[in-house]
């Protein structure tokens, strides 16, 4: 199942310049969440159970963030799973 998630903000890079962040701070939160998911459906990559993608306009202004999350099926005895839109 793929589940998306899209929010119309700031954006990663702008909401790090308002908060004065570090930038290459990265949320033990998303690699907890990257482990979970990897656990439910161990044939899967990494990059492919889940994904934060910075949405921008053609001018590359901001749009927002979109996280995109793929998590298995279980059918009976079989595990389905569904890629990612490339």
């Amino acid at each position: 199942m793929s589940c998306y998630i899209e929010d119309d903000g700031v954006g990663r890079q702008r909401a790090v310049e308002i908060t004065g962040k570090n930038p290459n701070h990265k949320s033990r939160g998303v690699e907890l969440t990257k482990l979970r998911l990897m656990k439910l459906s161990p044939k899967q990559k990494e990059n492919n159970v889940f994904k934060i993608i910075d949405l921008k306009d053609s001018k590359g202004n901001s749009l927002g963030t979109r996280i995109e999350l793929l998590m298995p099926i279980k059918y009976q005895d079989a595990v389905l799973s569904f890629a990612f839109y490339e």
